[in-house]
């Protein structure tokens, strides 16, 4: 069964941070779908390979030119159906622990915290939404947190 049942078939997927825990089920999942006709798995840390339906690329969300480099790659040969990006951080190993009190509160940690979870995800939908296909569905789909909503923070916390 498709997941991308309302999609053309032979759509061409990119995902965006295909090594995190949800980019991964999502390439996954993509990868076995019979309306996927190209698989496009970016990530930070990824072997670059490809072969006949699928490619996997490198791209750092803090970086442009690897954003640009990717989108470039994915339709060197026809435009995109669907981009998911699936980056995010709320942390990063004991460098980067979620503030729990005021005094755990940084520039460096919220300015590192805004460039991954927002400034990065606008860089991707600059350059790829630009490559999105005219004319059928298309869709650019960038995820986001729980965690991170204000209107949903009622305990406090992270």
């Amino acid at each position: 069964m498709s997941l991308l049942r309302s999609f053309r078939p032979d759509s061409k997927v990119a995902v965006i941070g295909a090594s995190g825990g949800i980019g991964q089920a999502l390439v996954e999942k993509l990868s076995s779908d019979p309306r996927v006709g190209g698989l496009y798995a970016f990530a930070r840390n990824v072997d670059e390979r490809s072969d006949a339906n699928s490619f996997s690329g490198v791209v750092d969300i803090l970086d442009e030119a690897t954003i640009s480099h990717a989108a470039e790659t994915a339709t060197r040969d026809d435009l995109l159906d669907l981009v998911i990006v699936s980056t995010g951080m709320l942390w990063r190993g004991s460098e980067r622990q979620p503030e729990r009190a005021m005094r755990e509160v940084s520039r460096e940690g919220f300015q590192e915290l805004f460039a991954v979870n927002t400034v990065g995800p606008s860089l991707v939908a600059k350059h790829f939404l630009p490559r999105l296909r005219k004319g059928d569905k298309t869709v650019f789909a960038a995820l986001s947190a729980r965690v991170g909503s204000i209107g949903d923070n009622r305990l406090g916390g992270w």
